[in-house]
């Protein structure tokens, strides 16, 4: 079978773009930076992003009038060690809440190690942000972009003033550590690296469950023993936590009955802002079953892409289920988004004219409008609030993340559908972006039917 012709024109039309480019206007490729050029942009920008580094890391972390997360999960790691009740907080008010599993817990313990809450706090934050750092520079790389160009520097520059990045620093969370689990389970996926993949991932899905619809990727990527092994440390993780911790079945009925509770403040996800708004149960769920229609249909059309484009297929396909997850659980918080960066920067692949596995042009679903107007909603870090008596920025304060996501989910569909009729109008049918299901067969037949399949061709061939 021949290599597939690159075509430059074809490619750039797949891109989803909005406008009707003609062949004439795709016909030439984007000249790259000189050398000159390029270092005199890094050495302009890497100062920036030094500044921008420092405030958020060092800086943020000291203020805790605001949103306090690592107080709350000092204050739990401490009673663990100190083997008294975890469980133990006052889950009807408005504080921020311990909600990791005894695993999780076991997993953070060693910031037990920090010796004291203030100096715990602004090395956990440095931390996170060495984690976020090495998340950016290993996904861009991962990507296909340049080490030494300007586009890590503006990236990092860039990320930095965001919500997501902003709000993980000043709360002090684990999100950072989670984003750079994501990069590295993505590179080791695309690696084989199976077992190490199941570990990274197993670890993400102990600390936070909504890492586990990620474990969809290596499933279809029929790497079977990086889920199997995911699974089993999450099993290991609480089996071990389990009778080193005082009541820890506090945690099945006390916390695990909270997080089913829909809370009607600080929730950006679809069910949050229908309570808070007063919505019958049963408009609730039509709106859940609508969006969750447009992220099934976006994840099956991203099939077509999971053999000849894998890391676009990992990359937007992890980015539809978080969306999802995001939008359609019982809470939603706009910080959540960095999770979303590995799409959202699929962007730039056209930029630097990365390839996919047939040799194309790298696709991505974020070159039209609506997904810039998603992710600017998502990322967009500002205090909306005016006057307290006003009811719309107060809300739109909460509920821009929500509506973020919303965009991004109807946006991606869009696009991914325009992308299948290109497809088709260029020849390659809907039912062939679906080849690979053929190995599912093949492997899932036994060794005997194999054999009569393969003396059935060699008849038919003659």
């Amino acid at each position: 079978m021949s290599k597939p012709k690159i075509d430059v024109s074809a490619s750039a039309t797949a891109l989803t773009q909005t406008s009707k480019d003609t062949p004439e206007t795709n016909s030439v490729a984007p000249r790259p930076l000189s050398r000159h050029v390029s270092r005199g942009l890094s050495a302009f920008l890497w100062p920036i992003a030094a500044v921008v580094i420092f405030h958020r890391t060092w800086v943020l972390p000291k203020d805790v009038s605001g949103t306090d997360d690592f107080t709350t999960v000092w204050s739990a790691i401490n009673r663990f060690v100190s083997q008294v009740p975890v469980y133990s907080e006052d889950y009807v008010t408005a504080d921020p809440h311990y909600l990791y599993s005894p695993g999780a817990t076991l997993l953070l313990a060693p910031i037990d190690l920090f010796g004291s809450l203030e100096s715990g706090r602004i090395w956990f934050a440095v931390f996170q942000s060495a984690a976020i750092i090495a998340a950016i520079v290993l996904l861009l790389r991962w990507l296909g972009i340049a080490r030494s160009g300007p586009i890590i520097p503006a990236s990092i520059a860039l990320l930095y003033l965001t919500e997501p990045v902003t709000n993980t620093l000043d709360f002090t969370n684990v999100n950072g550590s989670l984003f750079l689990a994501l990069v590295l389970f993505f590179i080791a996926l695309t690696e084989r690296r199976n077992i190490l993949a199941g570990l990274i991932i197993g670890i993400a899905i102990t600390i936070k469950p909504v890492f586990l619809p990620m474990l969809f990727l290596p499933f279809m990527r029929r790497q079977f023993s990086t889920v199997l092994t995911s699974i089993g440390v999450v099993i290991a993780a609480n089996v071990i936590a389990w009778p080193l911790m005082v009541q820890p079945r506090d945690y099945l009925d006390i916390t695990i009955p909270y997080l089913g509770v829909v809370r009607d403040f600080a929730n950006a996800s679809l069910t949050g802002q229908l309570v808070w708004l007063g919505a019958h149960p049963t408009l609730i769920l039509l709106w859940q079953v609508f969006f969750g229609i447009f992220v099934l249909v976006s994840v099956v059309l991203l099939l077509r892409w999971l053999e000849r484009d894998e890391k676009f297929w990992i990359a937007t396909t992890s980015g539809v289920l978080f969306t999802g997850a995001f939008f359609l659980s019982s809470l939603g918080q706009q910080y959540y988004s960095m999770t979303l960066l590995p799409m959202v920067l699929t962007v730039l692949r056209p930029l630097v004219l990365a390839r996919d596995n047939e040799g194309n042009i790298g696709s991505t679903v974020m070159l039209n409008w609506g997904a810039g107007l998603g992710v600017v909603l998502c990322f967009f870090y500002a205090n909306w609030w005016i006057d307290e008596d006003d009811f719309f920025f107060p809300w739109f304060t909460v509920a821009i993340g929500g509506i973020g996501w919303a965009v991004l989910i109807l946006s991606i569909t869009a696009a991914l559908i325009r992308m299948t009729i290109v497809d088709a109008v260029n020849g390659r049918s809907f039912a062939s972006g679906f080849s690979w299901l053929s190995d599912w067969k093949i492997a899932g037949r036994k060794p005997n039917q194999e054999s009569d399949l393969k003396s059935e061709e060699a008849i038919q061939n003659g």
